[in-house]
């Protein structure tokens, strides 16, 4: 959204957005001004459209994040019954060769 402003801001009133805020319950025609930076208010149905698609957002990354730590825990449960079992066989060969 801020690169859409951007663009029209440079193209028809020759001026840059630096920074880009939404504020939650102003109308969509207004400006504001807010410590040196410039912020757009959006009507209420697409902050709360935005913030809906940030929060799934977030959703996604927390369950990818879940499924590659069962991944990392599945990959080392199994290397470590690997080595049990790999060191179980041993053991019993050896006990075999000298009892």
């Amino acid at each position: 959204m801020q690169a859409l402003l951007n663009t029209a801001f440079t193209t028809y009133c020759y001026a840059t957005i630096d920074y880009f805020q939404l504020l939650s319950g102003k109308s969509c025609s207004s400006f504001h001004i807010q410590k040196s930076l410039f912020a757009v208010a959006l009507p209420d149905d697409f902050e709360t459209a935005i913030s809906d698609t940030e929060v799934e957002k977030q959703l996604i990354s927390t369950a990818q994040a879940q499924l590659l730590q069962a991944q990392v825990t599945l990959n080392t449960t199994m290397l470590e019954a690997q080595y049990t079992a790999q060191t179980t066989i041993v053991t019993i060969l050896l006990m075999r060769m000298f009892f």
